[in-house]
């Protein structure tokens, strides 16, 4: 591997990274690239959105010998897709190549940005690159995509893979930014949960395949929480599954698959947290305010 045309790599690469409630100095995504970068002596652009209500990232931060850090407070929490949207805009205006999108929690190996390098090399800049992105011991990027969902795979195939039944996760995806500029953007009223399906959709509109690089990543799964001590938080987030599930449908009969989803998943919920607030949201998202609109 030419050392020059790896460092050509980097230069034209813009990593996205979405914070929320989390420092940038503990979050396992900027820690374990960090790792990455110092191995092969380079430095990288990083933009940072940070979603939590004060600023997870001080000044002292900033200073590093291994990233040009562009940071976005943001404290009203618009989502992820609204931060992806806007590192591609800076990418675009520092005349960038490819964005390398992150949550702040999946764990890269060592040799995580050689890999994409190489990747890149092998197939050229007209696919999506991720990696296989696993939790426990199930694999949940790539995953099988069916009515609306996702299913944690066992195996993956390293290389050329169909997206016709395959859907991806957010954290990890490279794409060129010709990619982007025809998928479009991301759906800025999908804050959180299905952002990324909505992504990978609009990317097999124009695309028949991507690559899955040979790496392996360990990925914080952002689950709506079912410890009975969390129950606020798990309303929150409920609220974005709602949210997220209501705007993913793009007609009446996606409507109606993802609202038996997201019902199962109401019950499931105030059974688990012993709470009928989950009922009182769902029906808030997908009765109250569709009866709401028709009348408008």
């Amino acid at each position: 591997m030419s050392q020059l045309l790896l460092q050509d790599f980097i230069d034209e690469t813009v990593a996205v990274l979405v914070l929320y409630k989390s420092k940038l100095c503990e979050s396992e995504s900027y820690l374990s690239l960090t790792k990455s970068i110092v191995s092969i002596n380079a430095k990288m652009d990083i933009v940072v959105y940070d979603n939590s209500p004060t600023s997870m990232v001080t000044q002292s931060d900033c200073i590093s010998d291994n990233w040009r850090i562009h940071y976005i407070h943001d404290k009203t929490n618009p989502g992820v897709s609204k931060a992806y949207n806007e590192g591609f805009k800076i990418t675009k205006k520092l005349n960038k190549k490819w964005v390398l999108l992150l949550d702040q929690d999946t764990t890269f190996p060592r040799d995580a940005i050689p890999r994409y390098f190489q990747a890149v090399c092998k197939y050229k800049e007209n696919f999506l690159f991720v990696p296989t992105l696993k939790s426990g011991n199930k694999i949940w990027s790539p995953c099988r995509y069916f009515l609306k969902r996702g299913f944690p795979l066992k195996v993956v195939n390293i290389g050329i893979n169909p997206i016709k039944n395959a859907s991806l996760l957010n954290s990890g995806m490279l794409l060129h930014i010709s990619l982007f500029q025809k998928t479009g953007p991301f759906n800025e009223k999908i804050k959180l949960y299905f952002s990324d399906f909505y992504f990978v959709e609009q990317y097999r509109k124009h695309f028949t395949d991507f690559v899955v690089i040979d790496l392996v990543c360990t990925h914080g799964i952002s689950t709506i929480t079912e410890n009975r001590k969390h129950v606020e938080e798990s309303l929150t987030r409920f609220r974005y599954f709602c949210e997220g599930a209501k705007y993913f449908a793009n007609n009446s009969w996606e409507f109606l698959i993802l609202t038996l989803v997201v019902a199962a998943r109401t019950v499931k919920l105030s059974l688990i947290h012993k709470n009928l607030n989950f009922f009182a949201i769902f029906y808030d998202y997908f009765f109250a305010r569709n009866s709401n609109s028709k009348k408008q």
